[in-house]
């Protein structure tokens, strides 16, 4: 095991030579091909596999606080393999070196967590490159923990831009559903621009639940690429919140100037006068966004001057002449 974990290739065969038994494992349940994985040495993971070593063996995980001694009458729990460990711990080289040797690609723990799955959680872009260059199911799901998570949920969720754009590269489904969750809410959930807007751009459905999830935490960033992206500012979570509702700080201001120009194409008529606007009678809207015709607000604010503020007809905040700016129709 020594060997295997600092990496003396030339040790391990003259171990292998002497009849050593190259699937041994020691008190944590690893083989040496698991630890040489795990640290990244490629040359023993090659002579390890040239010893005969298999591939494809688990790391037991033990579920309780009782040792696992191969004699209970309920076995462990499948844990990782030596391409996972590589994976998780962004060793492309060794994965590459395991493929070539037979390693199954596909191979799951005890959630159903592929190796594919690991890197994209830990950001390890070439890694994920050679695993889908070996045939890893992109799309593949876990189900261990309830969650169902793909690689490309993985990599959204934690904010590894480059991970997402290289998984939706090579064909990953934007919209894999957890629950009515997908890649797109989770990256806008825990404020991962970059990844909302590569996942925007690659076709990602807006729905409804990212915008509020991204106001909700306060991500400006992500909400400014939402509502570039055609989110509906009026959409409800499952509580029958909106984003304007719950939404924090910069967020609510940006999410006001989206619900007014969202509203352009339904605006007909002045909601004071009942007459249609036009050139001559434009629609006007202020800071609190309740759009009346130029002459109704001309009539509101008469005998004010640009800093005296009067009242608004609807939610009676303070109007200010100097803030009713035209809405662009």
């Amino acid at each position: 095991m020594a060997a295997a974990k600092e990496g003396r290739a030339d040790r391990l065969a003259a171990l292998l030579r002497d009849g050593a038994d190259v699937d041994a494992k020691d008190d944590t349940y690893k083989t040496a091909l698991m630890w040489a994985a795990e640290e990244g040495h490629d040359s023993c993971v090659a002579a390890l596999l040239h010893g005969g070593a298999d591939e494809d063996l688990c790391q037991y995980v033990l579920m309780g606080e009782e040792e696992y001694r191969g004699d209970d009458d309920e076995p462990p729990e499948e844990g990782s393999t030596a391409l996972m460990f590589a994976a998780e711990n962004g060793h492309a080289g060794c994965i590459a070196v395991l493929l070539c040797g037979g390693a199954a690609v596909n191979a799951t723990d005890y959630t159903d967590k592929t190796a594919l799955m690991f890197a994209a959680e830990n950001g390890h872009v070439g890694c994920i490159a050679a695993l889908l260059n070996g045939g890893a199911a992109v799309d593949a799901w876990e189900q261990g923990t309830g969650d169902h998570f793909t690689a490309l949920t993985f990599a959204a969720e934690n904010g590894h831009e480059w991970c997402v754009v290289a998984l939706l590269v090579g064909g990953a489904a934007t919209d894999h559903d957890q629950a009515g969750d997908t890649a797109l809410v989770f990256a806008a959930r825990d404020g991962h621009t970059e990844c909302v807007e590569a996942l925007l751009t690659h076709g990602a459905n807006v729905g409804s639940k990212a915008l509020v999830y991204a106001a909700r935490y306060g991500h400006v960033g992500c909400v400014k690429a939402l509502l570039n992206g055609g989110a509906d500012v009026d959409a409800k979570n499952d509580a029958g919140k909106t984003a304007l509702e719950i939404g924090h700080g910069e967020c609510v201001l940006l999410l006001r100037e989206g619900s007014a120009v969202s509203q352009r194409n339904e605006i007909i008529k002045c909601g004071i006068c009942y007459l249609a606007y036009g050139n001559a009678r434009p629609p006007m809207c202020p800071s609190c966004r309740h759009v009346y015709c130029r002459d109704c607000w001309d009539r509101v604010l008469a005998g004010t001057h640009a800093r005296a503020p009067g009242k608004c007809p609807r939610c009676r905040a303070d109007v200010c002449r100097a803030d009713v700016r035209p809405l662009h129709m």
